[in-house]
């Protein structure tokens, strides 16, 4: 019994020794590909210039895993570039998320949107009240020049009629420019609360309820 006890002993041994030293053990498997020339790739460890995936197999010929080809340079800016996609959406979505969060909090139902909405138009509302008024002065002033200038319908037309006229008109321009831009902003501020409701909405929704 000693000594069978030893001869164990000593194998051990052997077996140490050989791993520590890099000797072969039975331990890896077997890799396989096809190679750049078309013909089969063997070795027991992975190999290189294959055209494809290797496939590693145990001692036994059992299936073991498949080694995936190296990418080749344009494989990997591919890669990098789906990646760098990807983080792009994940921080455009975190973004969205937030803006929505804020959109609830800050309007809790339809009616604190309307409050904010009157609000914000309510100072575009006024100047182009005030434009109005001011347009009104502007075609009664030149109503009266008009006016006037039936006098000279068969005479030379004086100077200073012709440039009050012509002021008029470039008043009266001006004045429309004014009016139609407030106009649009007014149509800017009046669509982008009526965006706002309708993302509300879905997120209302969202959360099962529809506030009034």
């Amino acid at each position: 019994m000693a000594a069978v006890r030893n001869l164990s002993l000593l194998g051990i041994l052997i077996l140490g020794w050989a791993v520590a030293v890099g000797q072969p053990t039975h331990a890896g498997g077997i890799f396989s590909c096809t190679g750049a020339n078309g013909k089969p790739m063997t070795s027991d460890r992975e190999l290189t210039g294959c055209v494809g995936d290797q496939v590693e197999r145990n001692r036994d010929g059992s299936f073991r895993r498949i080694v995936p080809r190296p990418l080749t340079e344009e494989e990997k800016a591919a890669e990098e570039e789906k990646r760098r996609q990807r983080e792009r959406e994940a921080t455009e979505r975190r973004i969205e998320q937030r803006k929505d969060e804020g959109l609830l909090r800050l309007y809790p139902d339809v009616a604190a949107l309307e409050r904010s909405r009157q609000a914000a138009l309510a100072p575009t509302v006024a100047a182009i009240r005030i434009s109005e008024e001011r347009n009104q002065e502007l075609l009664k002033a030149r109503k009266r020049l008009t006016d006037e200038l039936e006098f000279y319908s068969n005479k030379p037309v004086p100077a200073k009629l012709k440039n009050d006229l012509d002021a008029s008109d470039a008043a009266l321009a001006a004045q429309k420019q004014a009016q139609q831009m407030r106009e649009d902003e007014l149509k800017r501020n009046n669509d982008n609360y009526d965006a706002i409701l309708a993302r509300l909405k879905i997120l209302w929704a969202r959360q099962g309820r529809t506030p009034k």
